[in-house]
């Protein structure tokens, strides 16, 4: 892993931890600070990975460990002249987290309302970028519990329903292709309601809207999946042992 994609990993993980902390009433100025370098990073890996030497101010001269490298705007410019352009609202988004880092850094922090959603922002800009142009996510680098929490502030119900929906579809579709005899199907979740729960998809019985296995099991008697502990020892739902005990 270039040492670059890694530091802007760390900065994700410290960064998201001091927002989730954020919104119990902890500093905000530390996520601030954290996803701004990661942001930074992130951008200059994109960079790297189209020439090394594009990280650098000045390539006409010799470069070492010491050259000094590329700030956010002139990553953008040259991302731009080698035709990734970013939209004007992410534009817009990363530079107001700079000019807080700049604030934080060089004079004080005044905390508002503003800021918190500022950095939801940036990390929707990052949820978005990071699949699209560095073939990653951010579920590869933070716990399950953190990615949900972040993915639930940062998109809307609308747009987590629609991606799940998405996910399934490519899910069943990839799973179907690869083996013909497993029992691919898509039920509804028993805990959140939404047909997105995948039966013996790659990752378990999985709810793509809950975004984690569900711990399901179908009645022996009427084969409806329900949460585990919803069926007795028998493996019967409440349901089909008071139909058996009434015709007894």
């Amino acid at each position: 892993m270039n040492p670059i994609f890694e530091n802007a990993i760390d900065s994700l993980r410290v960064g998201i931890e001091f927002y989730l902390n954020a919104k119990k009433g902890r500093p905000l100025k530390f996520a601030i600070l954290s996803i701004h370098n990661c942001v930074e990073l992130f951008l200059k890996e994109k960079l790297y990975r189209y020439n090394p030497l594009l990280i650098y101010k000045n390539i006409d001269k010799p470069i070492d460990e010491d050259s000094i490298t590329v700030g956010i705007s002139e990553t953008l410019g040259r991302l731009s002249n080698l035709g990734l352009k970013l939209t004007k609202d992410e534009t817009s988004d990363i530079f107001a987290l700079q000019k807080q880092r700049n604030r934080i850094e060089h004079y004080r922090f005044d905390r508002d309302a503003s800021h918190s959603e500022m950095v939801g922002q940036v990390l929707r800009f990052l949820y978005n970028f990071l699949p699209k142009h560095l073939d990653s996510n951010l579920e590869e680098y933070i716990s399950g519990e953190e990615f949900r929490e972040v993915r639930s502030l940062i998109l809307s119900y609308e747009e987590l329903l629609a991606e799940a929906e998405r996910q399934v579809k490519v899910e069943t579709k990839k799973i179907s292709k690869a083996d013909l005899i497993r029992d691919i199907h898509e039920i509804e979740c028993p805990e959140c309601g939404h047909y997105t729960l995948v039966v013996n998809s790659s990752r378990g019985k999985f709810c793509f809207f809950c975004h984690k296995e569900q711990d399901i099991s179908q009645c022996s008697h009427c084969g409806e999946y329900l949460l585990a502990y919803e069926l007795d020892d028998g493996g019967i739902c409440e349901s089909c042992f008071n139909d058996i005990l009434n015709r007894n």
